[in-house]
């Protein structure tokens, strides 16, 4: 079982603080995937568990062994850059080949290796190739296969797929995930995809100024995020959040309205918030869209702005209570026919969170939705 364990690990630079008190366990064969904002810590922590980066506190530990200042080569982990760093003067075999020449190895165990990374990849073909000889992915697959074929028991992705386009993305993932199936090695990947972590990932993890905001998979996170901060970066489009009022409040239950419009449905507090001051969050597929009124309690009137057609769905972007609001349907909408509809938020998909942008009301979410099987 070889489980990677991280302890209070602290990461500064110039006095300031990169990485702080970050606590992590990740088991053999998990494929976990870091999110966050630009600053906030992933690349480093990466650079940091590969050994790129010096640590200025806690510990790092592989299979009970203190790897916290072992060589990059000593800690069993291959890393995948977004620049694929390839060596432009040799060949894709030989760009294969380089960590094991490095480590003496013999060239029949050097040759097999090389041979068996470039049929799983597809790059047989390629062997013989220069890297500027071929395409953004093609590329991307010899330094993924020059990762796997040292044999690591951690795989540290940075951003691999960000200099691709579109299309190439969509079947790297997948190459990507087959890989993961295949090799069952622990995976480590940094994104700023939301598509690529809630695809891929088994677990989820977000990070925010430098500490770890919220762990789980990609279910807990999107139905159940702790924090405001989660709930906002999670998801596209992101989610609606509506500055809230509490009317008022009585045996656990309160009153919540928008400013200027009519009082949305008694909700059940899991504790009281500290102020009346609440934020409303509910995503844009979980709004419930009526074209006309029809008298139900709490339904609000939805000004529409703009309306995008992305075939499958409609986008509706306008204003709820003069605040900014998107919503999500399955079916067809021409802006042209209509600027006013209305909407409910159904109580078990609304999150509320308190000033401090901590979750303070949590429904279940009903399992087959949270939990498929």
């Amino acid at each position: 079982m070889r489980q990677l364990r991280i302890e209070h690990l602290e990461k500064r630079h110039q006095g300031q603080i990169i990485l702080h008190n970050i606590n992590l366990t990740i088991q053999q064969g998990e494929f976990v995937v870091f999110v966050g904002p630009s600053g906030c810590g992933k690349t480093t922590l990466l650079r940091s568990l590969a050994g790129l980066e010096d640590i200025h506190g806690g510990r790092i530990l592989l299979d009970e062994r203190d790897v916290s200042e072992a060589s990059p080569i000593e800690r069993e982990v291959a890393m995948v850059f977004q620049s694929y760093a390839l060596y432009p003067h040799l060949s894709v075999f030989e760009n294969l080949a380089f960590p094991l020449r490095v480590a003496k190895l013999p060239e029949a165990q050097i040759v097999a290796a090389v041979h068996a990374a470039a049929e799983s990849l597809q790059l047989t073909a390629y062997l013989r190739h220069k890297p500027g000889m071929l395409s953004g992915g093609q590329r991307q697959r010899v330094a993924i296969g020059r990762a796997i074929v040292r044999k690591p028991a951690i795989f540290l992705f940075d951003e691999p797929l960000s200099n691709l386009d579109a299309g190439l993305r969509g079947s790297m993932r997948q190459e990507i995930s087959r890989l993961h199936r295949t090799l069952g090695v622990t995976t480590l990947y940094v994104t700023h995809d939301q598509i690529e972590a809630m695809t891929m990932a088994d677990r989820i993890v977000v990070l925010n100024k430098g500490r770890i905001e919220q762990s789980g998979t990609p279910q807990e996170l999107y139905f159940q995020p702790r924090s405001l901060f989660v709930a906002q970066f999670i998801g596209h489009p992101q989610i609606n959040t509506f500055a809230t009022a509490i009317e008022h409040q009585r045996d656990g239950r309160l009153q919540l309205a928008l400013p200027s419009l009519p009082h949305i449905p008694l909700l059940t507090l899991s504790e009281p918030p500290l102020s009346d001051n609440v934020t409303l969050a509910i995503r844009p597929e979980h709004i419930l869209l009526s074209p006309t009124a029809t008298g139900i309690e709490g339904e609000l009137p939805f000004e529409v702005g703009n309306v995008e057609w992305q075939g499958n769905q409609s986008m509706l972007y306008g204003e709820i209570g003069g605040q900014p609001a998107c919503c999500v349907t399955a079916d067809y909408i021409d802006r042209s026919q209509l600027s006013r509809c209305y909407v409910r938020f159904p109580a078990d998909r609304i999150l509320l969170f308190d000033a401090g942008g901590k979750r303070c009301v949590t429904y279940p979410v009903p399992p087959s939705v949270c939990r498929p099987e």
